[in-house]
């Protein structure tokens, strides 16, 4: 799990860098690398514990993000993102609340700690 983590943290850290360089050579990207994130849930797989995102690298999404879903304002699981393409994102399951699991419609957010 800690591989996994570092890993997802120097593949992040990698994309932000390849999303300035673009950035700086007008190619991409609509967004910010660090611009708050909210998508919804286009498809979900409890067998295999993932779900799709309907946004993507254009907006703003990264290897290894943590989103929160919510359903009404409700805490329904938590995710990272483990895969990105231009306009859509997978991402693995990690935890869940009272045995909901993400479904489709769901949104996915970044909630940012506040403080510095």
């Amino acid at each position: 799990r800690k591989l996994s983590e570092a890993l997802a943290e120097a593949q992040a850290a990698l994309d932000v860098r390849e999303s300035r360089r673009a950035e700086a050579a007008g190619r991409l990207p609509e967004r910010s690398p660090d611009a708050p994130v909210e998508a919804r849930i286009v498809d979900a797989n409890p067998e295999l514990g993932l779900v799709v995102l309907d946004q993507g690298a254009r907006q703003g999404v990264r290897y290894g993000l943590t989103l929160t879903v919510l359903r009404d304002r409700r805490r329904v699981a938590r995710l990272r993102v483990v895969d990105v393409r231009e306009r859509v994102a997978g991402a693995a399951v990690e935890e869940t609340a009272r045995g909901d699991y993400p479904q489709t419609g769901d949104r996915a957010v970044l909630i940012r700690p506040d403080g510095p």
